[in-house]
């Protein structure tokens, strides 16, 4: 691909029907409006209800978009790691499949991107930015965490443990495959391309916790792997500074 600006959007989607036709249109409209070429990659993680058929449908109104259908429902990092596998350069961002994330941010962090920078976070926690979740406790797990490694390690952005992203595809080769397989992604492909020396910013972002649909994000579930990858992340940052 030579377009090294070519976008390509991964929607990980389980059992989203209730949100998936809105969350296709609003991105193919912010998209068409900039006029930023994309790939739309919608990632089925087995859905038990019509999302399938829903997306289905949708790929005879627009012509970029491309359908994965899992067996098994393994998480979000399965779902990256077969999208990846679809994706031929360019630059890579996440959306959540029930609209959560600020699609109209895509056009500002692909600006950091032509900038010169590997990685933008999109962040709840600065200047211009919200986003609580209903649940207080995750919201204050989320903020505390990021802090906490914005101090111990210099992690360049507040919002560590949120999953949107975008990142130039090449730091694939950087970061290797991803070893989450649930909502720690963020966090795994920010403090590895942390320690691996690739440039982060951060751009505000307004994030809103889903409106239909059952949140299938489990605290204590998560929560030993947002612990694992933070000790993973201090210890490597102070022992040598790199990926072992």
């Amino acid at each position: 691909m030579k377009d090294p600006y070519f976008l390509n959007i991964i929607v990980p989607a389980y059992n989203e029907e209730l949100n998936i036709t809105e969350t296709l249109s609003t991105i193919h409209q912010i998209q068409e409006r900039v006029k930023i070429p994309h790939k739309l990659i919608v990632v089925n993680d087995n859905s038990t209800d019509r999302t399938k058929e829903i997306v289905q449908g949708l790929m005879e109104k627009y012509d970029n978009l491309a359908l994965i259908n899992r067996r098994g429902n393994h998480g979000l990092g399965r779902c990256l790691n077969r999208a990846y596998e679809e994706v031929e350069g360019g630059v890579i961002v996440a959306v959540m499949a029930d609209l959560a994330d600020d699609v109209n941010d895509i056009p500002r962090m692909l600006e950091k991107i032509k900038e010169g920078f590997d990685l933008v976070s999109a962040s709840r926690y600065i200047p211009r930015g919200s986003g609580e979740h209903q649940d207080r406790l995750k919201h204050f797990l989320s903020r505390l965490l990021g802090k906490t490694l914005q101090i111990l390690i210099g992690l360049p952005t507040n919002d560590a443990t949120n999953a949107y992203k975008m990142y130039r595809a090449g730091i694939l080769d950087e970061i290797g495959i991803l070893k989450s397989d649930n909502y720690t992604t963020g966090l795994e492909i920010t403090v590895k391309a942390y320690l691996r020396g690739l440039r982060i910013a951060e751009i505000p972002t307004l994030w809103k916790d889903r409106s239909q649909g059952v949140s299938h994000f489990k605290i204590f579930k998560v929560a030993p792997e947002y612990i694992k990858w933070f000790f993973w992340a201090v210890w490597n940052r102070l022992k040598t500074g790199k990926i072992k």
